[in-house]
């Protein structure tokens, strides 16, 4: 409409200003296209969780047909014999008390008084860590947790050489 007045003001033609008739186009209604097409019913979760398998029967799914042996009971890992000659034993004693005294080192105020020596006890290896009195609280951590995470690195990683071996803070 506005554009049609700047035309009578500014010049033009009357055909120009003369509204022309959209093109007839097959059009429907919303209303009509609505009622055409139902919407789809949202489900319940009853239907819903039907329709899904169960948490329990998400993985892997086992082969009914391959025969199983049965399993023996678990040998404990100190109860193996030791597939490593002594010497090779003693270096991997020697890694892991490489790595106790790394990570006591890098824990304390004075890394400097930090000595670790292995000692035999019973049928396991003990690594002793002998530091000043200020610093042992910051090895075993709060409730003990620093010192527990050593000993649980220590011990998985001796065993998978047929080792036992443990940490404890020297009094």
């Amino acid at each position: 409409m506005v554009f049609s007045l700047f035309k009578k003001l500014f010049g033009g033609s009357d055909e120009e200003t003369q509204p022309v008739a959209p093109q007839q186009q097959n059009v429907e209604p919303v209303e009509q296209q609505a009622q055409e097409k139902p919407r789809p019913r949202r489900k319940s979760n009853d239907e819903r969780s039907a329709e899904r398998p169960s948490k329990r029967s998400q993985g892997r799914k086992r082969d009914p047909n391959i025969r199983r042996e049965p399993l023996t009971p678990h040998q404990e890992y100190h109860d193996a014999p030791s597939n490593l000659s002594p010497e090779q034993q003693q270096e991997v004693l020697d890694k892991l008390n490489g790595f106790v005294q790394f990570v006591a080192k890098s824990l304390v105020a004075f890394p400097d008084q930090i000595s670790t020596e292995i000692v035999p006890k019973d049928n396991q290896k003990v690594i002793l860590i002998s530091c000043a009195k200020g610093d042992a609280g910051k090895l075993i951590g709060r409730n003990g947790k620093i010192i527990s995470a050593i000993r649980l690195l220590v011990s998985g990683n001796a065993a998978r050489s047929n080792l036992r071996a443990t940490v404890d803070i020297k009094d």
